[in-house]
């Protein structure tokens, strides 16, 4: 690769760059907002900083995608697969080629398909006059491919954020789904003026005024700080290493 192709190359990258970071910071934001909405919770009151909203953004293509390099891996171990008994095969692979080759001009050289070739293109367009024809078509291919990368590529980022949405549903309903059955290692024992004694709680989102928390007993409930009386994360939650 000469300098100036590697130049090219990095000019491309540097120009996707600010694309990919956009297209990383739209899923953490939907990743959010579909958290929060199973909650019933405004992700607009509730923002999740740049940073972080970059990182859950990471997270989630890290943690849906990894498992899909097992597809390429099986892929290139496939084609070494052929690769091998077509080395192995070359001689009898080389024969049903010739073979091939002869039934396909024997066919060719058929009377009767000569005949119906001859009937179907009767009155098709003359060497002579295909330029006009090309000339338009390749114009027409050029628009269709344009519209089909800028089509294709909106649809890919729509259906990834889509996708993202979707997992920001999963991860709360699944913290719902273990607080209830009082396996969530992260709950909250939450005390405040209802719940003097303390109760099992998701806690979802904080910003400088108010918390949310999410129990079983009363739902998403909003407290401000000040109506808080503590919240602790009890080390019972948390299940013991096990022993080596």
């Amino acid at each position: 690769m000469t300098p100036e192709q590697k130049l090219v190359w990095v000019q491309i990258a540097l120009t996707l760059l600010p694309l990919v970071t956009a297209c990383v910071y739209l899923f953490g934001m939907v990743w959010h907002m579909g958290y929060l909405g199973v909650f019933n919770v405004d992700s607009s009151e509730f923002p999740l900083s740049t940073e972080m909203t970059l990182l859950t953004g990471i997270s989630f293509l890290v943690i849906k995608l990894v498992p899909y390099i097992v597809y390429p891996v099986a892929a290139v171990f496939i084609f070494i697969i052929l690769w091998v008994i077509s080395a192995l095969t070359f001689g009898w692979l080389a024969r049903f080629g010739n073979w091939m080759r002869t039934y396909a001009a024997r066919i060719g050289e058929s009377a009767l398909l000569r005949r119906v070739l001859m009937r179907v293109f009767k009155y098709s367009i003359e060497p002579h006059q295909i330029d006009g024809w090309g000339r338009a078509f390749e114009r027409v291919s050029a628009w269709y491919f344009r519209y089909c990368y800028a089509i294709g590529t909106g649809l890919v980022i729509s259906l990834m954020a889509y996708y993202s949405y979707c997992g920001g549903q999963e991860a709360a309903q699944s913290q719902i789904e273990k607080i209830t059955q009082g396996t969530y290692a992260a709950a909250n024992q939450l005390r405040y003026a209802k719940h003097p004694e303390g109760i099992p709680a998701i806690r979802i989102m904080c910003n400088s005024i108010q918390c949310t928390f999410w129990t079983k007993a009363d739902g998403t409930i909003f407290l401000r700080h000040d109506q808080i009386d503590s919240v602790v994360i009890s080390p019972e939650n948390k299940k013991p290493a096990p022993k080596t």
